[in-house]
């Protein structure tokens, strides 16, 4: 379930935190496979007209701009 943890997911179908966590791993090893299988081993998987992911650090995100000191 999007957006819970295991132990939310896990109380909301009612079941145990380790199955949910072990329903979700065998479920992206089978979407894996899956998508291995539709594209070619040379070709990336991905959507067609994306672009491409950032390089770099990424701090130019978390940094806030620079202001200059006001005159006084």
């Amino acid at each position: 379930m999007i957006g819970l943890d295991a132990g939310s997911a896990g109380r909301v179908l009612g079941r145990r935190a380790g199955a949910v966590r072990t329903a979700a791993h065998r479920g992206l090893r089978r979407l894996a496979m899956l998508l291995e299988r539709q594209s070619p081993a040379a070709t990336p998987v991905g959507v067609e007209g994306a672009p491409p992911p950032r390089t770099g650090s990424g701090s130019s995100l978390r940094t806030p701009p620079q202001t200059k000191p006001a005159d006084g």
